[in-house]
């Protein structure tokens, strides 16, 4: 249990420290940020495992063992399983920056063409947007008006989320 617990708190420590780097520091490598800050909750947690948790006198003691390799499953679950993957989902998911870009907007619509237009600072993919924009309407996501795209109450919500998560991620203004 001890194992579970020091993962679980030193993955919250890493991902903690992240967030706070991102908001106190403009980042330009936020991959290597994580993955030293990961990388030192690590070497935390197995250093701390061991200090409350000294290796036992028989070297094979099958409890020892289980509970730190349990523990080193947990602590990569929370920090990257988790955290990482929220970061990705917030920062770079296409039909989530849709959705975004459609919550943004006042009154939470626009034409498919600003649509395209905001979506990655204006670069735009024309093929991705037309997929996702069907995926998104058969999702219940979004539906299409004429030549406006509108979020539902489904897609506004989970728009609000996105926009939570990239504030709390620092990911710009996408």
């Amino acid at each position: 249990m001890t194992g579970f617990v020091l993962s679980i708190g030193w993955a919250l420590a890493a991902a903690i420290a992240t967030l706070v780097m991102l908001h106190l520091r403009r980042v330009t490598r936020r991959v290597r940020l994580m993955g030293w800050l990961g990388l030192l909750g690590l070497v935390g947690f197995v250093a701390h495992y061991l200090l409350i948790h000294p290796c036992p006198t028989q070297a094979l003691r099958v409890g020892w063992g289980l509970e730190f390799v349990n523990g080193l499953y947990f602590y990569l679950f929370g920090f990257i399983g988790v955290f990482l993957q929220i970061y990705g989902l917030a920062d770079r998911g296409f039909s989530l920056a849709m959705l975004t870009d459609l919550n943004r907007a006042h009154p939470r619509a626009m034409t498919r063409e600003a649509l395209k237009q905001t979506y990655a600072d204006g670069k735009g993919l024309t093929y991705v947007s037309h997929k996702r924009m069907h995926q998104l309407t058969h999702g219940g996501f979004i539906r299409t008006e004429g030549n406006t795209v509108r979020a539902t109450r489904l897609g506004a919500a989970i728009g609000r989320v996105c926009v939570a998560l990239r504030r709390l991620y620092v990911t710009g203004t996408r």
